[in-house]
């Protein structure tokens, strides 16, 4: 049986709740400026992202694929639960769901693996192939992840046996289900989108790092204004620090979207004719997102 080489760094499932029924998704690529269409298969992967080298050149391409692959079951079939019905707010039980999925984005986002592996390439044996470093950085930052999700919700396991590093930050926020008439989000590479500064602390930091965190950098999660979530072009989750529900425009609710990417963004490949308001707002927000890229580390 051969094994897949293309290996997602962003679930299918999230993807087709994006595209049109021929899987066609609209692909505008932030490193180089490119826009194009291309298909669920083929987008959001890496030939042999996830597979692990061994010392003798031997490929394990099926550990990492088959652990995250639980956890997007059951993230997935959460956001289903959410995508098809009328709540507007999110149970306990969702949450640590999606929470174990955003901590698994964060760890295999090709960018965040990029940033370190250029850092650290000084500290690897000058022979070290690509593939060593890979294997390294993979193993780094999903092997004890990827172990721990077993024991979320076994109460006789050891706390820090089950714990998760993200859950503590994200769940400090009000959780809301923003629903849309139309067709109205896009989706980027970046699960979820952290921007901005909590209100209380802004203080803390210099105007020019107020700008920089609208884009998420250089702020901690437990210091952010919001993240936002799009799970499909009618559905969104806004997690903010207000009191009580509020409601966001799905314009800033993809400016938040855009300003987190740094592979790419994606929507359906007819958006822009069902949505032009929404699509022009999006190409601005884009194109300078585009301009700031150029300033960032590249991926390997």
């Amino acid at each position: 049986m051969n094994e897949p080489v293309r290996h997602h760094y962003v679930p299918q499932f999230l993807l087709r709740r994006f595209a049109n029924a021929k899987e066609q998704l609209r692909i505008h690529r932030i490193a180089d400026g490119k826009s194009f269409t291309s298909v669920v298969l083929n987008t959001g992967q890496v030939k042999d992202g996830h597979t692990l080298y061994g010392s003798e050149g031997q490929k394990d391409r099926s550990l990492l694929e088959s652990s995250m692959s639980h956890i997007e079951t059951e993230s997935g079939a959460v956001i289903d639960e959410l995508v098809g019905s009328t709540a507007t707010e999110v149970t306990d039980e969702q949450k640590q769901e999606i929470i174990w999925l955003a901590g698994l984005q964060i760890l295999r986002s090709r960018f965040t693996l990029g940033c370190v592996a250029h850092g650290a390439r000084d500290e690897y044996p000058k022979d070290a192939s690509a593939e060593d470093i890979r294997t390294g950085l993979l193993r780094a930052a999903l092997f004890s992840y990827l172990a721990t999700w077993p024991s979320r919700n076994d109460q006789f396991s050891r706390p820090k046996d089950r714990w998760n590093p993200y859950t503590g930050s994200l769940l400090e926020f009000r959780w809301d289900v923003m629903r849309y008439r139309s067709p109205s989000l896009v989706l980027a590479d970046a699960f979820a989108a952290q921007s901005g500064i909590r209100r209380d602390l802004k203080e803390n930091y210099a105007p020019v790092e107020h700008r920089w965190a609208m884009h998420g950098f250089g702020v901690p999660l437990h210091d952010c204004e919001r993240v936002t979530i799009p799970l499909s072009p009618y559905t969104g989750l806004y997690l903010h620090r207000f009191e009580g529900r509020r409601r966001l425009k799905a314009e800033d609710f993809n400016q938040y979207t855009v300003y987190s990417s740094r592979d790419f963004v994606a929507h359906n490949v007819d958006w822009s004719d069902m949505n032009p308001r929404l699509y022009k707002s999006m190409a601005r927000q884009l194109e300078l997102q585009r301009m700031l890229r150029m300033a960032m580390p590249a991926s390997f």
